[in-house]
């Protein structure tokens, strides 16, 4: 287990070193198991069928967030093509699930209402780190059996209790963890061409998305919405799940409350 203090102003270099910083080792060799039900898709909550990953409002760890280790391979054969792709990407989603997790820990919903923020609140966040531990489900089960699945560390984000810095630190990790979609979209399959596709409640938008750049735009008209999901697609709409090629990711728009928290980041 590793124990990293990670900083707002460290932050984005902490994204950009993930692959060096977790995924170091890809397979453990020796007396490797042949089985383990972790590494059964099947085992748990099931991403997209299991309500609790949208709805869980509780305080204690949602699967497979609850996890505090590794989960080692139970083959020595070739590791599978994308299997360091999505290890690094685990990796990645690790440190965004425990910002939610870790908030959903330290404030209750009166704090945030306290603060002048919707009654709301606390809820969003909690089904934030919902989605988020079903991405974690997500990409363990992308990993072969023949390689390591990443497991957490332990983060000291440096949070204050303060419910309007959290906001903004969550918003800022949220817009830097976009270059790891962008980064998983350079090493999957050529398309003609890619979306950004939005979701906001039944509606969809989107724009191209430039993978060169890994850059793109929040539609005007749905900016001031608040929470939008994020997918990106070989086709407008994402009308298909064979169409996404990576997402979805959730995003917290920031009310102009937020906007000196997030000038000081």
């Amino acid at each position: 287990m590793m124990k990293s203090r990670v900083l707002r102003s460290d932050l984005l270099r902490v994204f950009a070193t993930l692959a060096m910083v977790f995924v170091v080792v890809v397979q453990v060799d020796a007396a490797v198991p042949n089985y383990n039900p972790l590494r059964d898709p099947s085992f748990g909550p099931i991403p997209g069928e299991d309500p609790s990953y949208s709805d869980y409002l509780g305080v204690a760890p949602p699967f497979p967030g609850n996890l505090s280790s590794p989960i080692l391979n139970t083959t020595s054969g070739t590791p599978g093509l994308d299997d360091v792709v999505f290890q690094n990407l685990l990796s990645a989603e690790w440190l965004v699930y425990n910002v939610y997790q870790q908030g959903v820990e330290l404030f209750k919903a009166s704090d945030f209402i306290n603060a002048g923020f919707p009654n709301t609140t606390f809820d969003r966040i909690a089904q934030i780190r919902d989605n988020e531990a079903g991405h974690l489900r997500v990409f363990q089960d992308q990993i072969s059996n023949a390689s390591v699945v990443p497991g957490p560390c332990k983060y000291d984000y440096g949070l204050t209790g303060d419910p309007a810095q959290y906001l903004a630190f969550a918003t800022f990790v949220e817009l830097t963890s976009m270059a790891f979609v962008s980064g998983l979209t350079e090493q999957l399959a050529k398309a003609d061409n890619y979306y950004a596709v939005f979701f906001h409640a039944l509606n969809t938008y989107s724009v191209p998305f430039n993978t060169s750049t890994g850059v793109v735009t929040i539609p005007a008209q749905i900016e001031p919405l608040g929470l939008l999901m994020i997918a990106i697609a070989d086709e407008p709409g994402a009308p298909t799940a064979e169409s996404v090629l990576a997402g979805p990711l959730p995003i917290l728009q920031a009310p102009t409350s937020l906007r000196p928290y997030l000038l000081g980041l």
